[in-house]
């Protein structure tokens, strides 16, 4: 009932069989293709969010249909699994340091635990439970209330936190592809990116100053997070944030079984040549549709993997192009 309540097209209900079920009908009058359009995608979003979270939660519910989805090898799952368990251990590590102090500034500990979660967000692409929790981080931090920086980042690390603790096969069960008809997030054109580039890019300045560079490199991992969590990119946008995470995600995708390290599993070291080339394949890919795009890739700073971060999405940001229909 308080989920109808927020519904704007369809509703929850139970069928004659009580099945929980989500509904949407209309009159014939008024059911412009517009209308439409909106109400399926509501319903497509909600079903597919509240299944797996109730099943979570009520252990007497079981699906009213067999699960039509692809499996992900067991071997896939451990990867992704210890991953998880790695990098939140990795930011919990990061703040128990304190340096910098966490009540003095938490907002570079908001950037790290942010782009944590939609970086596991886009690599891991869960469902059901890490999903939900995932998606609470980021409204924990963004919605408007009473609560203090330093509250929120203790409420979002609890997130965190409950993540951890769950058990192995809870992650495994959440683990699979789905096909998508409906797009959660907005499109959005070049500029909303560099706008998002260009407004959060001088964040990095304190931190790299004062040599807190795993806290600067957060800023850029927000950034590409952000964009690809809360946006829906235009595609030569899109590979570019993905070549990014492969060349600062280098173990986890050799893992994975990619076979092109843009980065020193190891050492974290980044290789110029197989980078160059890569940005001139997504140039050619995309070549067609977006004539003026023209990633400048002799501007990148390979000193480090923050100051490569640094100097990707400003070249990023200077790109000038639109799609030719």
């Amino acid at each position: 009932m308080e989920a109808n309540f927020h519904l704007k097209f369809s509703r929850f209900a139970l069928s004659p069989d009580n099945c929980l079920t989500i509904i949407f009908d209309s009159q014939g009058v008024d059911a412009s293709p517009l209308k439409l359009q909106h109400a399926l995608r509501e319903l497509s979003i909600q079903a597919d969010k509240k299944d797996d979270l109730l099943l979570e939660r009520f252990k007497t519910l079981s699906p009213a249909e067999p699960p039509d989805f692809d499996s992900i090898p067991v071997a896939e799952k451990e990867i992704k699994y210890a991953y998880i368990c790695s990098e939140i251990q990795h930011a919990f590590d990061l703040m128990d340091k304190n340096d910098p102090d966490t009540n003095r500034f938490p907002g570079v500990y908001a950037y790290m635990l942010l782009a944590l979660a939609f970086k596991l967000d886009y690599l891991i692409k869960p469902e059901g439970f890490m999903m939900d929790a995932l998606e609470k981080v980021y409204k924990i931090y963004f919605t408007q209330s009473d609560l203090t920086p330093q509250i929120k980042i203790l409420q979002i690390r609890r997130e965190f936190k409950n993540l951890t603790e769950r058990p192995k096969e809870d992650f495994f069960r959440e683990m699979y592809r789905t096909q998508s008809t409906f797009g959660v997030s907005p499109a959005v054109n070049h500029q909303t990116i560099c706008s998002l580039i260009e407004g959060e890019i001088p964040n990095m300045n304190w931190p790299l100053q004062h040599n807190h560079h795993a806290l600067a490199l957060a800023v850029p991992m927000y950034i590409i997070g952000f964009g690809l969590f809360h946006y829906s990119p235009p595609q030569p946008d899109r590979a570019l944030f993905h070549l990014l995470y492969r060349c600062l995600e280098p173990r986890f995708f050799q893992q994975l079984g990619f076979k092109n390290a843009f980065a020193n599993p190891e050492s974290g070291r980044l290789d110029k040549n197989s980078i160059m080339v890569a940005i001139k394949n997504i140039r050619n890919q995309y070549r067609s549709q977006y004539p003026a795009f023209k990633p400048d890739g002799s501007r990148l700073d390979y000193a480090s993997p923050v100051l490569f971060a640094r100097s990707y999405l400003l070249m990023m940001k200077d790109l000038h192009f639109r799609r030719v229909e």
